[in-house]
């Protein structure tokens, strides 16, 4: 029967509300049949997810356990100390493992292995015990000398190896509810995609356990069964009168009233129906056509377009410098870390600028005129180090050529505009490029104005595609908004400069910015670096001192022999940072010999320790006791 209007729409809604009798057969037909399945699969659920729930418990006991062992002097001691250290603290650092095996039940084997920044391991530090087939091997990252997986350097790796047999045993054991089942599907103890407790899997074989739960809720199942049916028809019984009821108060006769309004004129803003949302409904409607047609003007239609462009073409380059970087994980370089600072900052400015007040949007000029003195060459710099991530698939050569005086000097612009400007331009010269290039950027000053160049090797433009270039909104990539070289140009006549562009098809585009110079800086003088010196018995971690120091410009000397050290001492500066590990082997503690150096004249001594500093006692002698990691 077609449907035509609300009569018809009762007439049906009064048929449907006899299905439920028929339902109820069918349904209780259905049940029945796949009862026993369904018992079977709620066993298997059950039985699973209870197991997954104990697994996840021990895991997480033997978490904590590894902790605080990982987090022990001993522990640490042991792993940053040399070869006569380690063989002197041995005794402890077994025994201090043996209760790691006594508390687990299933653990047979035990590996230390160092990993270097590229997450790949090159020595094994400590190796005790049964290699097994089932293992896990965990990542230990350390923040100075305190466990953090989020933060911390992942300095080490452990591998922990299972006796399967054991293990079942310990769990059968504190379970009593737990039975080892042969015909039970494995369930794997160690799922290698999640942590283990806190710690970070790097790698897992797997360790499938035969086991079950024996507890059984069948009797749930009929008592929900039951519960089915007499829900069932109860709702059968008083669906079809309350139907009734709800179709004739809030539908039928809202919308006959309604409807009625309508045709004889009267207009949808009398609130003269039986509810409230309809009235409210029929106010509304009428309210937000006229807002809806006021919004939509022109203007408003340019005003929005604008701003979604310009958002868009803003925050891509810093956003894929950004993502390209995120990509490696397996360690961050200074250069890295650098450029991800930067990166940062750009997004925050770029979000600032978006979300200024609706006048100074509309007039868009309040960036351009805020200005102040910007040293650039830092700038443009740090734009270049983004642009070497963010384009590295690409083979491009970028030369700085920057004349020395002008380093320091500054000219009156806003640093986000133009920061934007430089970092749309170079955009431009890479991705004019095909797979590889040169880009060179020059900053040259004279007496009043200073320039800068970006020249790039790329596909260049004629005169005419250079032109439409210029206009707002033209642009010549697939997904560009044509917002780079007319904002520029925009941006440096506001600064009273000018901008100039100089392109040729097949050979390149050159482009010219010249500002008038605010402030020009007085270099300063370069102060004079004294050395740093570094005495400890484990080579890794003196040779670690040594290239952290040149990468932050610093002079490290590092000795690992006291020999070799008091030979070499006698011809440095009395106040020379000296750093001296505390335990440099069975005869000789770094603190006695800080004394000695203290009574020939030396002020600047630290002394280096894996332990707590509460652990040591007050020492005149010593400016300050510290970490392994290199101060610098």
């Amino acid at each position: 029967m077609g449907i035509h209007n609300i009569s018809d729409i009762k007439k049906s809604i009064n048929q449907i509300a006899l299905l439920p009798l028929v339902i109820i057969f069918c349904l209780a037909t259905l049940v029945l049949s796949v009862f026993n399945y369904k018992s079977q699969l709620n066993k298997q659920y059950l039985n699973h997810h209870i197991l997954l729930g104990l697994f996840a418990t021990y895991q997480s006991q033997l978490s904590e356990k590894i902790s605080i062992i990982a987090s022990s002097p001993i522990f640490l001691d042991y792993l940053h100390s040399g070869e006569r250290t380690k063989t002197a603290t041995l005794p402890d650092f077994l025994s201090l493992l043996e209760t790691l095996k006594d508390f687990s039940g299933g653990i047979e084997g035990i590996k230390i292995q160092d990993i270097d920044s590229n997450n790949l391991f090159q020595s094994i530090s400590f190796q005790d015990g049964t290699v097994s087939p089932d293992n896990v091997t965990l990542k230990l990252c350390y923040l100075g000398n305190l466990l953090n997986t989020q933060f911390g350097q992942c300095k080490y790796q452990l591998t922990l190896y299972f006796n399967k047999a054991l293990l079942e045993k310990s769990l059968l054991k504190s379970q009593l509810n737990l039975n080892h089942c042969p015909k039970c599907t494995p369930i794997d103890f160690i799922d290698k995609h999640l942590a283990f407790g806190t710690f970070p899997i790097l790698s897992s074989t797997g360790l499938k356990l035969n086991l079950e739960i024996t507890k059984q809720l069948e009797w749930l199942i009929f008592y929900d069964i039951g519960l089915l049916f007499l829900a069932l028809i109860i709702f059968a019984f008083w669906n079809r009168r309350r139907v009734n009821y709800l179709t004739q108060q809030y539908i039928v006769s809202p919308l006959m009233t309604l409807n009625t309004a309508l045709k004889s004129g009267d207009g949808l803003r009398k609130v003269e129906y039986p509810i409230e949302e309809v009235a409210y409904l029929a106010n509304e409607l009428i309210s937000w056509q006229e807002k809806y047609k006021s919004a939509l003007t022109s203007e408003q239609q340019a005003k929005i377009g604008r701003i979604a462009s310009q958002l868009a073409h803003d925050i891509r380059s810093p956003l894929a410098a950004l993502q390209t970087i995120v990509q490696d994980l397996s360690g961050f370089t200074q250069t890295q870390k650098k450029i991800i600072q930067h990166v940062v900052l750009r997004i925050n400015d770029i979000a600032n600028n978006l979300l200024r007040s609706p006048k100074s949007i509309s007039t868009n000029t309040t960036a351009l005129t805020t200005t102040q003195p910007e040293v650039i060459a830092p700038i443009i710099e740090s734009l270049v180090l983004e642009k070497k991530i963010q384009f590295n698939y690409k083979t491009v050569h970028f030369d700085l050529n920057f004349q020395p005086h002008a380093l320091k000097i500054a000219v009156n612009v806003n640093p986000s505009e133009f920061k934007r400007v430089i970092s749309n331009l170079l955009d431009n010269a890479v991705e004019s490029l095909k797979e590889k290039g040169q880009i060179h950027i020059s900053l040259i000053s004279d007496t009043d104005t200073i320039k800068i160049i970006i020249a790039d090797n790329g596909c260049g433009m004629s005169h005419d595609l250079l032109n439409k270039v210029l206009n707002d909104g033209i642009s010549t990539k697939p997904e560009g908004h044509g917002m780079g070289l007319s904002h520029a140009t925009k941006c440096i006549n506001q600064w009273s400069g000018q901008l100039a562009i100089e392109s040729e098809e097949t050979r390149g585009t050159t482009i010219s910015i010249t500002l008038p110079i605010a402030i020009k800086f007085q270099p300063a003088q370069p102060a004079t670096e004294e050395p740093i010196i570094i005495l400890d018995d484990n080579k890794v971690l003196t040779e670690t001192w040594k290239l952290q120091g040149e990468l932050r410009g610093k002079q490290v000397m590092t000795f690992n022999r006291v020999e070799e050290f008091l030979q070499a001492i006698k011809h440095y500066a009395k106040n020379t940072p000296i750093y001296i590990d505390s335990y440099l082997s069975e005869d000789m503690r770094g603190e006695i010999l800080a004394k000695q150096l203290f009574e020939q004249g030396y002020q600047n001594l630290y002394l280096t320790t894996g332990f707590e500093k509460s652990q040591f006692k007050d020492m005149y002698w010593i400016k300050e006791i510290v970490g392994k990691e290199p101060p610098f």
